[in-house]
């Protein structure tokens, strides 16, 4: 008997001082202000929004800009 784990990338960001995560599957749109990278995501039927450093920035999420 074997398990398979799923490991799902994730972006860690803060918004307001808060910290959030959210799945790369859920990201939307992703673009590049300076040296940071800002997208938007689906938050439970809302659109939410988040920014992260590119050199914190995981390499699924630098992989979307400009798609």
């Amino acid at each position: 008997m074997s398990v398979d784990t799923l490991i799902v990338a994730t972006v860690k960001f803060k918004y307001k001082g808060e910290t959030k995560q959210v799945d790369i599957s859920k990201i939307k749109k992703v673009w590049k202000v300076g040296k940071m990278i800002s997208f938007t995501y689906d938050d439970n039927g809302k659109t939410g929004r988040g920014a992260v450093s590119e050199k914190d920035a995981p390499a699924e999420l630098k992989n979307k800009v400009g798609k």
